[in-house]
């Protein structure tokens, strides 16, 4: 049993999650990623359906992991996934529809099974920001204890790796056309 304690805890503790737990994938069947709650240069916790049920998924490690098979060398975000209760998620459902209502819609919607972004803005200013979520109360979010079910992962550029071999990142095209 590996707790998202212990994967945090120990030294390259999402190594371990990696060799000893299933890998979910984001394809919309075996992990869905439905929102992020914390977010720094792409995910970092959030909640996620696996096979029908509401999951969170928290960000265990990050590291290189070779090359894509272009050559183009790649790094990942390692995310533990832990099962949520009923009363958890029904929670953290309320709380991120409060956060929806004042800033916009952040997150993904799955058609054709193909994942696209889905956001939405609606103009705020940081006081009504405040006043209006950051001032209230919030459902806990500690989940450590819990046991971790699987990991997926989110692979981007590994930009140290392209600096070292003395590639500029950003002479490179986006690739998002």
């Amino acid at each position: 049993m590996t707790t998202l304690a212990q994967a945090h805890n120990e030294d390259q503790g999402y190594l371990q999650v990696m060799r000893t737990l299933p890998q979910l994938h984001d394809d919309g069947e075996s992990f869905r990623m439905v929102w992020h709650s914390n977010y720094y240069d792409g995910p970092l916790s959030g909640v996620g359906i696996v096979n029908g049920t509401p999951h969170w998924f928290d960000c265990i490690g990050e590291g290189s992991v070779g090359p894509d098979p272009d050559g183009t060398p790649m790094a990942a975000r390692v995310f533990g996934v832990v099962p949520l209760t009923t009363e958890e998620y029904a929670e953290l459902l309320v709380d991120h529809e409060l956060f929806e209502s004042i800033l916009g819609k952040r997150g993904y919607i799955y058609e054709d099974g193909k994942r696209r972004r889905a956001d939405t803005h609606i103009p705020y200013t940081m006081e009504d920001l405040k006043a209006r979520y950051y001032d209230q109360p919030h459902p806990k979010r500690d989940f450590r204890s819990k046991e971790i079910i699987g990991w997926w992962a989110v692979k981007y550029l590994d930009f140290d790796a392209l600096i070292l071999a003395g590639i500029d990142p950003d002479s490179l095209e986006d690739g998002d056309d």
